[in-house]
């Protein structure tokens, strides 16, 4: 059996240890993929919104409005996280 390491912070158990909030690149990309119709980049911001992580502020108003989107257009993750959710 092989072992895949996925990144640095899972395996000290913080996969967002480090994260700054919205000033940092890695949410900037996401927000303006998001912004374009990106579903997985909707998804992956409603997620973060949700439970205030990765050092986003708790915003459930804002979680449900991007998973309700990416949910619409199909994305599978945001239909179970909206489901889930509500």
């Amino acid at each position: 059996m092989s072992q895949v390491r996925l990144s640095h912070e899972t395996e000290r158990g913080n996969a967002f240890e480090g994260h700054r909030g919205e000033e940092d690149e890695i949410v900037k990309y996401n927000q303006q993929a998001a912004e374009s119709g990106n579903t997985q980049a909707q998804a992956w911001l409603g997620h973060r919104y949700y439970w205030g992580v990765g050092g986003l502020q708790r915003d459930r108003e804002r979680a449900f409005q991007l998973l309700d989107r990416a949910a619409a257009a199909g994305n599978n993750e945001a239909q179970y996280n909206l489901g889930v959710c509500t």
